[in-house]
């Protein structure tokens, strides 16, 4: 892959990481390395979406709140990524919060066509330690957070234009002393990629408290 391409988009991704910042006033969200097993939600269709779906693909994970100011800010440029990037960028999947009528509308009306899948309730959020929203993480090909948590507009789009990942010098937190990485996570019906080391959760429902005390561990 031509890392020539990269220009100012990683440049300034790869400064937020220097400086850490904003950091210190966000929330921690999962560690870089962390990994939260399969988990399913409808389209704006009403068709089952399982995250294995893009299993193979890099993809941004978008939290979106249809109810939030902040979140909607996000639209144009929602409307803007294509559904399925061919030049390295991640794939774009929004899962948002609301009312499906009111999500779908406003997806409709901004020509948002990367896809979306509803959240009822904040159980996927609450799994990824997401209390804000617009949020959201890079996901690798086999299904690991590659980013901390990514909370705003800006550092969101700045992710889904970039054909690369930053280079994370520090050691991944939440790692074991042997590098292996701990699962946080459920597993939801399709097989999953786990890292070393990594152990599934009880298989998860889309109750709200089970993922929340998942979330804990």
């Amino acid at each position: 892959m031509n890392l020539t391409i990269l220009g100012p988009v990683l440049l300034r991704l790869e400064a937020r990481l220097a400086t850490g910042e904003a950091s210190a006033s966000r929330p921690a969200g999962l560690p870089v390395g962390s990994v939260v097993n399969d988990f399913e939600l409808r389209d704006l269709h009403g068709t089952p979406v399982a995250r294995s779906r893009w299993r193979g693909r890099r993809v941004l994970l978008i939290f979106f709140d249809a109810d939030g100011a902040a979140s909607r800010a996000l639209l144009p440029g929602l409307a803007g990524l294509e559904p399925e990037p061919t030049d390295g960028r991640p794939v774009p999947v929004v899962l948002a919060r609301g009312d499906a009528d009111e999500v779908r509308d406003l997806m409709l009306a901004h020509g948002v066509r990367c896809p979306v899948l509803l959240q009822e309730h904040d159980a996927v959020a609450n799994l990824y330690r997401v209390t804000e929203m617009p949020a959201g993480y890079v996901l690798d090909e086999e299904g690991r957070t590659r980013t901390a948590l990514v909370v705003g507009v800006e550092a969101l789009l700045d992710h889904a234009a970039a054909t690369e990942l930053p280079v994370l010098e520090a050691p991944v937190p939440g790692a074991g002393d042997d590098g292996d990485v701990i699962a946080a996570g459920v597993a939801v019906g399709a097989e999953t990629v786990l890292a070393p080391g990594a152990t599934p959760w009880t298989p998860w429902h889309g109750d709200d408290r089970d993922a929340e005390v998942l979330a804990q561990h």
